[in-house]
């Protein structure tokens, strides 16, 4: 299991030891403010050993690049930055779904259907989708910027509703087949905020 960013608290010794960091697989800081991100993923990196640590880039990163990510030994969560606050509200306004994919293939196979591909990409870095965790040979992982997907990986992702059609047709064109055409049975996306005085 994964512990997330805490807000602010989060950097606190005090809070990361009620959290149980020492028993956790790894860390996650995903918030719209990159630079807090970076403190908790060095804070956590100081406080424990051996996590798999994971942060969230914004997309047009100015203070904050994957350089400095990668130094502190964490990924890019969602394979590259992504407009965080984007896509909050999509999924507060219920612009989203969540769909698994199973990879078949891990190369594009179809000639008639590569002139359509203009990228080769499962991470959807054209702001399409959210690649959110990967399960392969039975474990569970949040996705990075160097996760590789092999056949038989299955994938989460959150897809914008109004870029489904073109989605489905990319992913099948790489080899990949919906796990199930309706994700909502599968997993649901939700936020839950905390009070900033909490603790």
């Amino acid at each position: 299991m994964f512990i997330g960013w805490m807000g602010p608290n989060g950097l606190k010794t005090h809070y990361l030891l009620r959290a149980e960091i020492d028993t956790r697989a790894g860390a996650l800081a995903l918030t719209g403010n990159e630079e807090a991100n970076l403190l908790f993923i060095q804070k956590v990196k100081r406080e424990t050993k051996h996590l798999h640590l994971f942060m969230a880039l914004q997309d047009q990163y100015e203070r904050v690049t994957p350089d400095m990510v990668h130094k502190t030994g964490s990924q890019i969560l969602f394979g590259g930055p992504r407009d965080v606050n984007f896509w909050s509200i999509c999924i507060r306004k219920g612009l989203v779904k969540p769909e698994r994919w199973r990879v078949l293939e891990t190369s594009i196979h179809k000639e008639k259907e590569k002139e359509d591909i203009i990228h080769k990409d499962p991470f959807l870095k054209d702001n399409s989708g959210l690649p959110l965790s990967v399960r392969h040979n039975g474990r569970q992982f949040p996705v990075g910027d160097s996760t590789r997907f092999c056949a038989g990986d299955e994938v989460a992702y959150i897809i914008l509703i109004e870029h489904a059609e073109k989605v489905h047709k990319y992913l099948r064109a790489m080899g990949w087949q919906q796990i199930t055409s309706d994700g909502n049975k599968a997993f649901t996306v939700s936020q839950c905020p905390l009070p900033s005085g909490m603790g």
